[in-house]
């Protein structure tokens, strides 16, 4: 970043108060634990010759996933996670 860039992020530091965030323990906390057909949610670390990350997701007891979402950063992870989830109608938006 420049030293435009930095002074930039300074002047938006000064002005906002409240920068809202999740944790991975936040967004795990929003996901269901198991849904229909009883999968269960899952992470686990994936390195494969095709796929590596953080897997979170939705397996049975024989790890036959219904949905995954794999990346590098487990937050991104579990964000896509989420979004399926709502897109589905899985979970309810809250208010």
């Amino acid at each position: 970043m420049d030293i435009k860039g930095l002074q930039k992020e300074k002047r938006l530091l000064k002005e906002v108060s409240l920068i809202p965030c999740w944790s991975l323990s936040a967004l795990l906390n929003v996901m269901p634990k198991d849904i229909k057909y009883f999968h269960t949610l899952t992470m686990d670390f994936v390195n494969t010759h095709s796929k590596i990350g953080w897997r979170i997701g939705y397996c049975n007891e024989h790890w036959s996933f219904k949905k995954e979402f794999i990346n590098t950063n487990p937050v991104f992870a579990a964000y896509e996670c989420i979004c399926w989830l709502f897109e589905n109608k899985l979970i309810e938006k809250s208010r």
